[in-house]
């Protein structure tokens, strides 16, 4: 299964500023995926999206671990 997980403050790209790295933010959110997840999930470089970072998991128990972070709507099979 296939999840996108926004950045923060539902912040896009190219709209970050200076104060935000998008590499930085999308690191953060694959440290909290590692935290929470029992695997297997992967993500990398080429899933840095303009909206968030591409995840993908392979047991429905962590995607019911990044809805408690994330909420319901995350979008799934991106």
């Amino acid at each position: 299964m296939v999840v996108l997980l926004p950045y923060p403050n539902n912040m896009t790209y190219p709209l970050m500023g200076e104060d935000y790295n998008v590499f930085e933010q999308a690191e953060n959110i694959r440290e909290y995926v590692n935290r929470v997840c029992s695997g297997p999930w992967e993500s990398g470089p080429m899933d840095v999206l303009q909206a968030g970072v591409r995840v993908r998991i392979g047991d429905t128990k962590d995607l019911f671990m990044l809805q408690m972070k994330y909420g319901t709507d995350i979008i799934k099979n991106v």
